[in-house]
């Protein structure tokens, strides 16, 4: 399996298309590519998460206490469910198959964390949530996480250019927060890994696609050779 991880607007879901729809191409390979996307439409608590969100850091003004626990401890379970599923089809299907996914539950503790930071959940409810991450992160590994390394500035342009519906309450001084959050989860991170600098890559640029998907191709097979 392999985790595409990368903060905001850094690229990981058209990363994430291009390997469903050019991996075979690239590598050379023969696989069945199984995405899994991320689950922020299927959320039920979403619309009002984002809503009080966006009251706090437009407003400052606190609404709807719990909603936030609420939706990310749904984004934990869901989340685990659809790896566990996915990897499940994966070992007993005849084909080969790479599952991708476009974050995971290792990126949406990050902003669990920073919704601690900024008083939107309470401590108590943080102590629920990682109890039961330690738990679920331990049975589902992955052969390779790419972490999409992006600059806070640059993603944050990026974000801005897409003018994305929900998003118009983040800030820089928010993605650079994130972004060092990004670097210590990274750096901590124990299993196989592969930081792919992503401040410059056109991935609508043949050449720079390519290189990309080479180079987790590499990180690939070197991981599952160890």
């Amino acid at each position: 399996m392999l985790i595409i991880e990368g903060t905001i607007a850094a690229g990981k879901t058209t990363l994430v298309e291009v390997i469903d729809s050019q991996w075979n191409q690239i590598t050379r390979e023969q696989r069945r590519v199984e995405v899994l996307p991320e689950l922020v439409d299927e959320n039920p608590f979403f619309d009002d998460y984002m809503y009080a969100w966006n009251q706090f850091y437009n407003n400052g003004t606190m609404v709807n206490p719990g909603i936030c626990f609420k939706a990310q401890l749904w984004f934990l379970t869901r989340g685990y469910t659809q790896l566990k599923d996915a990897v499940t089809r994966a070992e007993e299907s005849k084909d080969n198959i790479l599952v991708v996914k476009d974050r995971s539950m290792f990126g949406d503790r990050l902003f669990c964390e920073k919704l601690l930071e900024d008083g939107l959940i309470e401590q108590s409810q943080f102590s629920i949530y990682l109890d039961l991450f330690e738990i679920l992160s331990t049975r589902v590994k992955s052969s390779l996480l790419a972490y999409l390394d992006t600059d806070p500035r640059v993603a944050f342009e990026r974000m801005n250019k897409r003018n994305r519906q929900g998003e118009e309450g983040y800030t820089q001084r928010y993605f650079e927060s994130l972004g060092n959050r990004y670097e210590n989860f990274f750096h901590k991170f124990p299993y196989n890994k592969l930081r792919i600098p992503y401040n410059k890559p056109d991935i609508s640029v043949q050449s720079d696609k390519k290189q990309v998907i080479l180079q987790i191709h590499e990180g690939l097979n070197g991981a599952l050779n160890e």
